[in-house]
């Protein structure tokens, strides 16, 4: 029975991280756990075995500097006055074709030549009046077009929009055209675009009961792209901004209203369930259930919820059977 329950544990709980992917898939919450008939243990120690398999890493709980903000969820849109829909003004064949998907256009570029139906009509070569990226195109060699019919759409995406949508309506007052605002991006790493509240929707969406801000976002390295979807987060005040206890948002789990973190101390790790504030990018307030200079976890957090009671009385157990020797 000699050192049979660390390796045990470790198995335990490598075999949780390699399942992780089964029991938790994209958009699943990383709340409790999944496995029934376990509860996680709110306090307990670990081996230092378990806690360099799990590659355990920690933040330090620290007072920082953070301004007010309002924190929504984001999509990337185009600014309506940046797109260009090519169009013809008289019936026509299509009789050659300048430009593909993807391309990018400057403003005049040749696009499209239509045979007008009407005899005796030259062919008339439609051109881009916009510079930016042939996003759409509709026709084909000998298609029969009509006045009006959209053949082609060139956007400029130098800048763009990011649209924040949020169900608090009691901070609607609080948002001004103007106020600085930050775009963060699933899928584009730490990266934070800049940029401010442009326009505002002055009306509540009737079926979603959701407001909706749109802060300009320069987009030079063309990384922004319609649609992407991340978080806003607009400042609403002007000034430094008040002392308040930070962690990093990736040691929090849970959730809304259900959130907890993990606590370490040495080879001890506690659970603590943690009131949220404020939120400025990567960082979160801390209202309650964390006291400056302790050691939260920020990785390895998600795999400690699978330590259940159940091993540490097995520990305990068979502990006489060590002689005295460390785990």
């Amino acid at each position: 029975m000699k050192k049979i329950i660390p390796l045990a544990i470790t198995f335990f709980l490598m075999f949780g991280v390699l399942s992780l992917n089964v029991w938790a898939g994209p958009g699943h919450d990383h709340g409790e756990s999944q496995f029934s008939g376990n509860s996680s243990a709110d306090s307990f120690s670990l081996d230092q075995s378990v806690i360099d398999n799990l590659d355990i890493q920690t933040a330090t709980a620290e007072i920082a500097m953070m301004k007010q903000s309002l924190h929504m969820l984001a999509q990337v849109k185009l600014l309506p006055e940046n797109q260009a829909m090519i169009t013809p003004r008289f019936s026509g064949k299509v009789e050659e074709i300048f430009a593909k998907l993807g391309d990018r256009i400057t403003k005049g570029d040749q696009l499209v030549r239509v045979a007008p139906l009407s005899v005796g009509s030259g062919s008339v070569t439609l051109r881009a009046s916009v510079d930016g990226i042939l996003s759409t195109q509709n026709i084909v060699i000998g298609q029969i077009v009509q006045p009006g019919d959209a053949l082609m759409k060139v956007t400029d995406r130098s800048e763009v929009l990011a649209k924040g949508i949020t169900y608090n309506i009691s901070d609607i007052s609080k948002i001004k055209v103007g106020q600085k605002a930050t775009l963060k991006i699933d899928g584009l790493g730490a990266q934070i675009f800049s940029g401010e509240v442009q326009r505002i929707d002055q009306a509540i969406d009737e079926d979603t009961r959701t407001f909706s801000v749109y802060a300009l976002i320069p987009n030079q390295d063309n990384l922004l792209i319609p649609n992407m979807q991340g978080m806003v987060d607009v400042v609403l005040s002007d000034d430094g901004g008040i002392p308040v206890l930070s962690i990093p948002r990736k040691a929090i789990l849970g959730s809304v209203g259900q959130n907890f973190i993990y606590v370490r101390d040495g080879s001890y790790f506690e659970r603590r369930t943690v009131t949220l504030g404020d939120r400025k990018n990567d960082q979160q307030e801390i209202i309650s259930g964390v006291f400056p200079g302790e050691n939260v976890v920020t990785q390895g957090n998600y795999q400690l919820q699978y330590i259940t009671p159940e091993s540490h009385e097995d520990e305990a157990e068979a502990a006489p059977d060590d002689h005295g020797h460390a785990h």
